[in-house]
């Protein structure tokens, strides 16, 4: 299992959170969130299931991911999340 934290220092609206979920489903493993604040995590590939922890600016998520190829796939999740957000975002 890899897991590292993810800061929304810009307002997640549905669109983000849909490219999101969008680059999550491309990965063979499995991909959850969990937001500080709250006990559940949610699939990462279900944009119903993100949308319920109702992210918000300033939230700390953290991106679990687990599978064969988490390694590489973690490294590659952090790597476009650095492109996608600000690159202080990434904690872990």
């Amino acid at each position: 299992m890899k897991q590292f934290s993810l800061c929304l220092t810009i307002n997640p609206n549905g669109r983000l959170i849909s490219e999101l979920v969008e680059m999550f489903e491309k990965y063979n493993s499995n991909i959850f969130i969990k937001k500080h604040t709250l006990e559940r995590q949610v699939n990462g590939k279900s944009l119903i299931g993100f949308l319920s922890i109702t992210p918000c600016l300033d939230d700390v998520l953290d991106i679990i991911i687990f599978g064969e190829s988490e390694d590489n796939d973690a490294l590659d999740i952090q790597n476009k999340l650095k492109r996608m957000l600000s690159s202080d975002c990434i904690k872990g």
